[in-house]
């Protein structure tokens, strides 16, 4: 099947990024917008306090939106992996060991799935799957 739009790498790439920010700009209205059903009363305090210090420097205080734990890239999200790790850590101990598995482009899996033209760096869509499969 050819789909032009999926074939030309530049464009690809562009709708990759777009999609990303358009999933990324819903899930923060939907933090913006749903304040009431997080519970976000329980930070009155420090809505207080942030708007204290901005009066005394004499700016403007912007809107506060609390990143959940949930939200991937959040201080908060951050904090809560840290945290599991240093459980795993202490549970288990300290280990010696670090393993890591890299993606190699030229995988046959990767190749095959390739159109004639297509390169494995202009298809990260095929590249991120092989890579998934194959650490399951």
């Amino acid at each position: 099947m050819h789909l032009p739009f999926y074939t030309t790498a530049e464009n690809f790439q562009l709708y990759i990024v777009d999609a990303y920010v358009k999933t990324e700009g819903s899930r923060l209205n939907y933090l913006r917008h749903n304040k009431n059903d997080l519970r976000v009363e329980l930070y009155e305090g420090l809505l207080d306090a942030l708007q204290t210090e901005a009066t005394n420097n004499g700016s403007k205080m912007g809107k506060l939106i609390i990143l959940l734990s949930s939200f991937q890239g959040s201080l908060r999200y951050m904090r809560q992996n840290y945290q599991d790790a240093m459980t795993i850590v202490r549970k288990y101990r300290r280990k010696d060991l670090f393993v890591t598995f890299t993606c190699n482009t030229t995988w046959p899996e990767i190749l095959n799935s390739l159109e004639s033209r297509q390169r494995p760096k202009n298809q990260p869509d095929i590249v991120v799957r092989i890579f998934k499969i194959k650490l399951t």
